[in-house]
């Protein structure tokens, strides 16, 4: 629970409202390149791009999608700072907690636990969902995806999909 609630205090205090995910993208490169892992940046348009993360070997890979940006603070109401994590009991309360920023700590904690045999696991962290979703349309274009039979997202499930 530590390493949960530290990660996500960490990126919540990141403003990455659509389109100014770079902070938190530049966060996670180093964060993942000070443990060796091979990283890289897809640019996607100026000041902006994906990232993608993998280790182990094989043919064929698993992989872990989510999103760096958020909306804006304007469309909420706020009665916290939304750039600081705030716990209630079981609920977590942050801007980008529920959508997409605990689905990020879900999918960093996964990868690091895991360790594959005879597949490669990669982390996917794209911008601009919140808008018209440049980063996944360019992911998909790639040949960085290629090689993935299951692609899971961390995406939360709204009432209505």
């Amino acid at each position: 629970m530590e390493k949960i609630i530290f990660l996500l205090k960490k990126i919540i205090s990141v403003n990455s409202i659509c389109p100014n995910e770079k902070e938190l993208a530049n966060y996670l490169v180093n964060f993942f390149k000070t443990k060796k892992y091979k990283v890289i940046k897809q640019p996607v348009e100026k000041n902006r791009f994906n990232i993608v993360i993998e280790k182990g070997k094989g043919k064929k890979s698993i992989g872990l999608y989510a999103h760096l940006d958020t909306v804006d603070t304007t469309k909420l109401s706020w009665y916290s700072n939304p750039f600081k994590l705030k716990i209630d009991g079981n609920k977590a309360y942050g801007l980008g907690a529920f959508d997409m920023k605990g689905g990020i700590v879900a999918n960093i904690l996964s990868f690091l636990e895991y360790n594959p045999t005879n597949i490669k696991i990669k982390l996917f962290f794209v911008v601009d969902e919140e808008n018209i979703s440049k980063g996944g349309f360019k992911l998909l274009k790639s040949r960085l995806i290629k090689d993935v039979s299951c692609l899971i997202s961390t995406e939360p499930a709204f009432k209505y999909g």
